[in-house]
Formats: structure tokens, C-alpha cells, sequence
């Protein structure tokens, strides 16, 4: 694609079947209705790559230009040219918003300009901890210094100012986060990691407790599915009701079904049905992974997204997870969103990490269920990266918050999104932030209500099941003393009653 270039998407029933010819040859496909826009556009052809959803032939992917689209839509009226979106994943990077705050005052501090940082990370008891990401941001340099530990737990960082604003060390799994701010390298800088596992006591066990199963589960005995539509969930040993896994990336190996690098869908789906050393709200569900983002990327878009929605719908879903997000209409999603809909799925999402007042797509549409974070003092260390979080709102116990990040408005529902540990990589565990976390929180929950409710226990998929599920999640919802714009209903629970 050229840089000119945009990627727009046309919603096509094919009314007959003829080769593409000429200029417009190039994907293959038997779709004359296309044929028909494409020609009567450009009557002496032009250069249009064209691509096809893989799973729904009458979505098709065209590249044009500016002065293309123009002379497309002014011969097609009535045919819209919907804008391929970009989504992200709806988890905090720590970094941005770290980077992003007001530098750090150093005025009556006293170092010598210039210099390395060493850096010594541990555990608490004092054993070195090798291979943790260390990163620096250097008062006046815009890209943060990254190190990795070596086998004694230390890391040298070169500055030229011998001033950092931060200094986050950060571990893929097992410890929490350490943060520190306004550091000189006027001397070693050491850091004593707190262990973490599923057992320490976090924000989801405290406002979940009465749905999270202490109790042995039985992988995939509810019958009850639920799509995990994310960066992919890998084969760890808590997660072995995952039963299927889907990649719908185009510059992937076919072989790679597994997450992408970011633990990302690792996370989201011990969330909603760990069953192992972990348990997640619902680990008796069967749990479907569908991979939308490539490897290593924390980006996708409405195409990916769109084959992920219409193959759940396909595989008899009955809960699809959504914790992405982006900020713009994107009507080719709505429509795979109220196809589901019509199937009788339950789509969750998350509301967005941009402090907004308007959630971010798909959560606002009336359909989907949206869901904001919450965030309770006490369940994480003091010394932990989720303290950089200031609370927009407290609740009638002031430990608990709705932190800044959540966007908030139109939404539905609230769940604990700040340090919740759930399952990463094939044996770990970590604590992230974000409406990413909060997001699985209900959509396990309602899976559980389907395997549970007297109400909803062995109904089939409908419209009518998919009302009385919803209502079901809104008549238990607890406001915890927050305002509605903030939580919506509130936090639901698995016990009757609300307040």
C-alpha cells in the first residue's frame, strides 16, 4: 500500500457471480457486485488492490487513494466506503503514562552531570533476579534507556545528565512492579522485588470472593463458551479448558495460534476461567482463543477484529470478550456486533483507558456491554507501578476508587481493573492495569450465570436468553457508593440483590 493510500471497507452482497477482469483482477474472487462499483468508478480501470475477509466473502478490503475514493463514492451512491480502524488493547502502558506526567523537580538535590546508573534488582530475600526489563527516562531525553538484568540482578544505564526522572523495573511474571521517580546516579540504585502469585490478595479477590471458586473445577464441564477475540492465549498449565485456537493475522505463521508476545490474552483469559493454581471467574467454561493481533503488536484492525466477532458467532459462542478499543464509529463492526447479537452472544468490552467521558468503540454501542475499572487501596504495593494511578472517584469505602484512566459515561458496568493478577506466559502470573482486566471480570461472571442461574441454566442461545442474561447482571450490581456515570449499574456479584 502506498503512502496515499487508505484502507476502506465495502459491505457487498454479491447478487452474481463473475470473474473480475481487467484492472480489478486482482483477488481472485467471484464477486460481480464489486465488479459493477469498481467499473463504473474507474471505466478506463486503474490500479485497486483488493482483499476478502477469510471468513466472510462479501467483506472486501479496498486501497485507494483520496481522489479514488472520491470517484468511487460519487459513482456508487447509496454505497458507503467504511474506514478500516485501528483497535488497541485496552491495558495501561505503565511507561506512556509515567512519561506523560510533570517532570520530576530536582532542584536541591545534588549530583555530579553525567554518569551510569547501576542498578541491582533482587528479591526480597536478597536472590538476584536475572532477565527484568529496567526502564530509565533521562530528564531531557524523549526515548526512556531500556536494560535487561544480567545473571547477578544488575543493569548499567549511560546518561548524559545523571538524572532520571523514572526508574521502573518491570518482570513478565511472578513479582510485582517497583517504581522509582527523581533518581541521581549518584549511587547504586537497588531494588527489592515483592513475590506474587495467584494467592496474594488483590482487588478482583476482594470484590469477587463470592464468585471465585475456591473448590476443584472441571475444564469445559458448563457447556458454556467463551471467545477470547485478543493478542492469543498461550498453552499455560492453567488454562487447559482452552480448547480451540484461532489466528486470523495475515503476517503470521500458520502455525502461530498461541499470544502474540504481549501476555496480553494470557491475561485476559485466566481472568475469566483460570482452572488451576489460578481460578477464574468461570473455570468450568470452554474457552475459545481467536488471535486478532500479529506478533509482538498491540494493534489491530476492524478486519482482524471483524473475523474474530463473525467466527465466534459461528463456533456457537455464548460470551465474546472484547478488551480493545479505538475512538471512532466503525459501522462494519457494529454490524458483526449485532449479528451477534441476533445469535444471542453476549459481546463485553472494555470501556477505554483515556479518562474520557466517552467510551471508546465497540463499548458505546447500546448493545455491547461496557465495562470501566475500579481500583482498591491496599491491594497492591506502595512501592508497585499501580500507584501512578490518581483516583477520579471514591466510593462509600474509601479504599475504593474509579481510576483516572477509565473512561466513563455511557457505560453499563464496573469491575476491578488495577493490579489484578491472573495467568501470563505458560506458568507465571502478573498484575496489570487497565478496562483490559475489568472487561473479562463480567464476562466471566456472565458465563457463570449461564451455567448457574436457575434462570438461564440450559437455555439455548436467543435474543430472549440474551435479555435475562443482561438483566440478570444489572439486578445484581452493587454501586459501592460511586455515581452512575462512573460504574453504570455498578459492580455485579453472584449473590441476589443489589444496592
Amino acid at each position: 500500500m502506498s503512502e496515499q493510500s487508505k484502507r476502506y471497507i465495502v459491505l457487498a452482497k454479491a447478487d452474481e457471480e463473475t470473474e473480475f477482469v481487467g484492472p480489478f483482477a486482482q483477488s481472485g474472487r467471484k464477486q460481480g457486485f464489486l465488479r459493477s462499483l469498481l467499473s463504473k468508478a474507474f471505466p478506463q480501470g486503474a490500479q485497486v488492490p483488493v482483499t476478502t475477509s477469510s471468513v466472510d466473502e462479501n467483506v472486501t478490503v479496498l486501497e485507494l487513494t483520496d481522489e479514488q475514493a472520491r470517484a468511487f463514492e460519487t459513482a456508487n451512491a447509496g454505497v458507503a466506503l467504511h474506514p478500516v480502524r485501528t483497535y488497541s488493547l485496552a491495558a495501561v502502558d505503565v511507561e506512556s503514562v509515567l512519561s506523560a506526567q510533570a517532570p520530576f523537580d530536582f532542584s536541591g538535590f545534588s549530583w555530579t552531570a553525567g554518569g551510569s546508573f547501576k542498578i541491582k534488582v533482587a528479591d526480597t530475600s536478597g536472590r538476584p533476579i536475572s532477565k527484568v526489563p529496567v526502564t530509565l527516562k533521562e530528564v531531557g531525553v524523549e526515548d526512556p534507556h531500556v536494560a535487561l538484568t544480567n545473571a547477578r540482578g544488575h543493569a548499567t544505564i549511560d546518561t548524559k545528565s545523571g538524572l532520571a526522572e523514572f526508574i521502573l523495573v518491570a518482570p513478565f511474571s511472578d513479582y510485582w512492579t517497583e517504581l522509582r521517580r527523581g533518581v541521581t546516579s549518584s549511587k547504586v540504585v537497588e531494588f527489592a522485588l515483592h513475590g506474587l502469585s495467584p494467592a496474594s490478595a488483590d482487588c478482583l479477590k476482594y470484590h469477587c470472593s463470592d464468585a471465585l471458586c475456591p473448590e476443584a473445577c472441571e475444564p469445559n464441564a458448563s457447556k458454556i463458551k467463551v471467545a477470547v477475540i485478543d493478542s492469543g492465549v498461550d498453552t499455560h498449565c492453567d488454562l487447559t479448558n482452552v480448547t480451540d485456537r484461532t489466528s486470523f493475522t495475515q503476517a503470521d505463521e500458520d502455525d502461530d495460534l498461541g499470544d502474540n508476545g504481549t501476555g496480553h490474552g494470557t491475561h485476559v483469559a485466566g481472568i475469566i476461567g483460570a482452572c488451576g493454581v489460578a481460578k477464574g471467574l468461570a473455570p468450568n467454561a470452554e474457552l475459545i482463543s481467536i488471535r486478532v493481533f500479529e506478533r509482538d503488536s498491540r494493534t489491530t484492525d476492524t478486519t482482524y477484529v471483524y473475523d474474530g466477532i463473525k467466527a465466534s458467532v459461528d463456533a456457537g459462542v455464548d460470551v465474546i470478550n472484547l478488551s480493545l478499543g479505538q475512538g471512532d464509529e466503525d459501522a462494519v463492526l457494529q454490524a458483526a456486533i449485532e449479528d451477534a447479537e441476533a445469535a444471542g452472544i453476549l459481546v463485553v468490552a472494555a470501556s477505554g483507558n483515556d479518562g474520557s467521558s466517552v467510551p471508546q468503540y465497540p463499548a458505546v454501542y447500546a448493545s455491547v456491554v461496557s465495562v470501566a475499572a475500579l481500583g482498591r487501596h491496599g491491594t497492591f504495593p506502595v512501592t508497585s507501578a499501580h500507584t501512578v494511578h490518581q483516583s477520579r472517584s471514591v466510593g462509600d469505602d474509601t479504599a475504593d476508587y474509579v481510576p483516572d484512566f477509565s473512561n466513563w459515561g455511557k457505560v453499563d458496568l464496573a469491575a476491578p481493573g488495577v493490579a489484578v493478577i491472573s495467568t501470563i506466559g505458560t506458568s507465571g502470573y502478573a498484575a496489570q492495569d487497565g478496562t483490559s482486566m475489568a472487561c473479562p471480570v463480567v464476562s466471566g461472571l456472565a458465563a457463570r450465570l449461564l451455567e448457574s442461574s436457575p434462570k438461564l441454566k440450559g437455555r439455548s442461545r436467543s435474543p430472549e436468553r440474551l435479555a435475562d442474561l443482561k438483566a440478570l447482571l444489572y439486578d445484581q450490581c452493587k454501586s459501592l457508593g460511586f455515581k452512575a456515570p462512573d460504574v453504570g449499574k455498578g459492580l455485579p456479584h453472584m449473590g441476589g440483590g443489589a444496592s
